[in-house]
């Protein structure tokens, strides 16, 4: 029989990891990986509930800044019972915004985690600001004249490319998408109405 505490440290990181994976799939723009981090029945207001007003709102909050590096850190977990806990993550966002500059989000989550299906999963996500700190314009590295990340992951041309089958869609550089060329992920992108930071 597996000890209290054992069993308690074994959510912990798993919850942990979820936190990571969310970090990495926005920065990837992987939005299938998002969907499935997320419960079946989580509301994102005005996109609806479950995978669908995830996926609805995710592709939205993807079109709205370029480039971005999450870090998650100092994460708090207070179990509830067998099936849910909720915690408290730190986060600083590095985000690429129109025109190329970059924009520091310190933040803090306060999450609702619910296990489902044998996984635990967020069954909401609250955002808590620090601060907002903009203007810097950091030089981007480049290894054999080509950048490493985020053109390695190949979700993150998947999603760009997708754009061009919305309204009003830009490529990742402002510019409209010409002949379903791949979006690439250029610094600047274009201005959007709705600037949910999740």
């Amino acid at each position: 029989m597996i000890a209290p505490e054992m069993a308690r440290a074994d959510v912990a990181s798993q919850i942990e990891q979820l936190a990571c994976r969310y970090a990495l799939a926005i920065d990837s723009r992987d939005l299938e990986t998002v969907v499935e981090l997320f419960s079946e029945n989580a509301d994102f207001c005005r996109h609806g509930a479950g995978a669908r007003g995830c996926t609805s709102f995710f592709r939205e909050l993807g079109s709205t800044f370029g480039l971005s590096v999450h870090s998650v850190s100092n994460h708090i977990i207070e179990c509830k019972s067998e099936t849910s806990a909720s915690g408290i993550v730190y986060c600083r966002a590095e985000r690429c915004e129109f025109g190329g500059t970059w924009v520091t989000h310190q933040l803090a989550y306060y999450d609702e985690y619910v296990l489902e299906r044998g996984s635990w999963r967020f069954r909401s996500r609250e955002i808590r600001y620090f601060f907002i700190e903009n203007g810097t314009q950091p030089r981007i590295m480049n290894v054999d004249s080509r950048r490493t990340l985020p053109e390695s992951w190949g979700t993150w041309d998947t999603f760009w490319s997708a754009r061009a089958a919305y309204p009003g869609s830009q490529n990742a550089d402002g510019s409209a998408p010409l002949d379903g060329a791949p979006h690439r992920a250029e610094p600047g992108m274009s201005p959007s109405s709705d600037q949910a930071k999740v």
